[in-house]
């Protein structure tokens, strides 16, 4: 399927024209972080998420805070990869349905920022998560005014390529590298537990917190953000050669 043909496939399952409320900036739900940023939380337009090493368990970190933080959003989500490599029922566990989630399958990088434009252009979504390994300059501005003409949040996830760090060039409103943390729940079962360090933010500085993901007292209700004072052990996971052995 073409670049073009793939835009339009998307307009028609989006629905163009359709009335649906417009996004909201992303909060955290932990006054720390939320007070750090401009607004309250992610502005409307472009936030990249990178991974702190190559290792799976922290690409795992960023798809897991992406989910979470869409999740708490209203509308549909629009998730742009080079090949579905997700396991959709994973992101529920974050608190993002599968049923909420538009998967465009893209392939190359250049038609992955492309479709992502198109869906930011359309406005009425949750937010656009965008998966490339390579971003320029140009497309990252390209990225962060479509979010911003059409008032929808756009989580650019970065992986590693042949074990190299994500580029540091971008025009993006913040910039963001997920460590995976050990931790374990008082139940002894383990828990999402990340390094959220802010590295680039428009209006605002650099900052490092480290949090948990954890169940409310209600069953049923949203899993929220915790502040982790006492992270287990507050080591990044081992290294790919560590880990594996």
């Amino acid at each position: 399927m073409s670049r073009s043909q793939q835009i339009e496939a998307l307009r028609a399952q989006i629905g163009v024209g359709s009335e649906v409320p417009k996004a909201v900036p992303l909060a955290f739900g932990a006054a720390p972080i939320d007070e750090a940023l401009p607004g309250g939380g992610l502005a409307l337009g472009s936030h990249e998420l990178c991974p702190g090493g190559a290792d799976l368990p922290h690409e795992a970190a960023c798809v897991q805070l992406a989910a979470w933080l869409l999740g708490q959003a209203r509308g549909p989500v629009v998730w742009v990869l080079p090949r579905l490599t997700l396991f959709p029922p994973a992101l529920a566990e974050a608190g993002l349905s599968p049923s909420r989630v538009l998967f465009a399958e893209a392939g190359r990088d250049e038609d992955v920022l492309a479709v992502a434009e198109e869906a930011l252009r359309h406005g009425g979504l949750a937010g656009v998560v965008c998966e490339a390994s390579r971003l320029t300059l140009t497309a990252s501005r390209r990225l962060q005014l479509a979010g911003e003409a059409g008032g929808v949040p756009c989580l650019t996830f970065r992986r590693w390529r042949r074990g190299q760090a994500p580029s540091v060039g971008t025009a993006c409103a913040t910039r963001w590298t997920v460590t995976a943390l050990p931790s374990r729940a008082p139940s002894g079962l383990p828990r999402a537990a990340w390094r959220l360090a802010l590295t680039r933010c428009r209006g605002g500085q650099p900052r490092s917190w480290d949090v948990a993901l954890e169940p409310q007292s209600e069953p049923g209700t949203p899993l929220r953000l915790r502040l982790a004072d006492a992270v287990a052990g507050r080591q990044a996971v081992p290294t790919a050669r560590r880990f594996a052995a």
